[in-house]
């Protein structure tokens, strides 16, 4: 201001001007909560089908909410059964924990609510953490291509400290893919949640409902690329499967095949072997049996036994139920002055969460989930 306007203001007004004009851009945060009701009505007019929940204090205050489209409803009926949870930092005014389903939260120390809450609605689910976000805890990769409990017995080994913390404080279960007792496929780490944090950076300061139109704008992309590309394809397979089917055949062309019965199978390679029964789709390699993709050993025992590869792949994997996954459209809101809300939905009050605001400026830096510490500085050695 003193360089173009020749004009002195204080380092409040400046900022307190900026804040003005941000909200004629985005919108006024404490409006956008008194429009939620109508906004989240318009939602399911605009995609029927769709689910969403408002709940607020006592004192009128905005607690949290819940969104899930009609096309990710029936979208999911096509997916592997697994559901990322993950929490990203609203890094505006208002913090909160936004999920896949999409749902924001006026605290964000909701992890193990989120846990709890999925086990007494899908009672059949099993938990498991991240393999990242273990990594991170416990800075260390996997060092061969070996077996898990041989990979386990070198590794407590040679650190004994590591494998004391993993004891001690996670069930191997949620974390060892070879023991978890549910179907995880080959989904080690929540990398899908983290590209939706990722995509939302810019999203994160924005008022509820701009924000809301941004994860809009962000999904229905999403679908629409998904749709295309599926529609696209020749292969039998997704991109992902049949890459993966075309690497694991090259490496069974290195083995040896002997038939024990009509359906089983011993195959061996240089240091390893294997026994696979191709009509219980299992291997004792157990690759075969948890990514539901056939693993090198079947597919050498299947060339064999003359049965296309293909037939052994699970259905989740084809071309044609990925297209099936992002067949319908999220459709965008109107502009207000175009809702028609029953006085019922209009006359609703929801207050901005009280909050406290801290002196300085606002920290944009995410916040670590439950059980994810901190990365540290390197000090520099002088």
């Amino acid at each position: 201001m003193m360089q173009n306007k020749g004009v002195e203001i204080s380092y409040f007004k400046a900022w307190k001007g900026k804040q003005l004009a941000i909200n004629q851009l985005r919108g006024d945060p404490v409006k956008s909560f008194k429009l939620l009701p109508s906004y989240l009505y318009m939602i399911e007019q605009v995609n029927p089908g769709s689910t969403t929940h408002l709940k607020v204090n006592e004192d009128g205050s905005f607690k949290y909410m819940f969104l899930a489209y009609r096309a990710c409803i029936a979208g999911f009926r096509y997916m592997r059964k697994v559901i990322s949870v993950d929490g990203t930092y609203l890094t505006g005014k208002y913090k909160g924990v936004l999920l896949i389903a999409t749902a924001q939260d006026g605290n964000h120390h909701q992890h193990k609510g989120i846990i709890n809450g999925l086990a007494s609605v899908y009672k059949q689910a099993r938990h498991g953490h991240c393999i990242w976000h273990l990594g991170q805890n416990i800075k260390l990769g996997p060092k061969s291509k070996v077996e898990f409990g041989e990979l386990y017995e070198e590794m407590k080994n040679s650190y004994p400290g590591i494998t004391k913390y993993l004891e001690a404080s996670i069930d191997r279960e949620k974390w060892a893919r070879a023991y978890f007792p549910g179907s995880r496929y080959n989904i080690m780490t929540t990398n899908g949640s983290e590209s939706i944090n990722a995509k939302l950076v810019f999203a994160r300061e924005l008022p509820m409902i701009a924000l809301l139109d941004a994860i809009q704008s962000l999904i229905s992309s999403w679908f629409n690329n998904h749709r295309k590309a599926a529609v696209a394809s020749t292969r039998h397979l997704n991109p992902w499967a049949e890459t993966t089917l075309r690497s694991r055949f090259i490496e069974s062309q290195k083995m040896e095949v002997i038939q024990m019965n009509t359906f089983e199978y011993h195959v061996t390679e240089v240091g390893h072997d294997a026994v696979v029964e191709l009509n219980r789709r299992t291997c004792r390699c157990r690759v075969f049996d948890i990514d539901r993709l056939p693993c090198a050993h079947a597919i050498a025992a299947a060339g064999h036994h003359g049965i296309d590869i293909y037939e052994l792949c699970s259905h989740y994997y084809t071309t044609n139920v990925w297209a099936l996954a992002y067949i319908e459209t999220i459709y965008p809101i109107p502009p207000s002055e175009e809702w028609n809300i029953p006085v019922v939905i209009d006359s609703l009050i929801v207050l901005s969460p009280k909050v406290r605001v801290n002196e300085g400026r606002t920290k944009k830096k995410r916040i670590p989930s439950v059980g994810e510490f901190k990365s540290r500085k390197k000090k520099s050695i002088v």
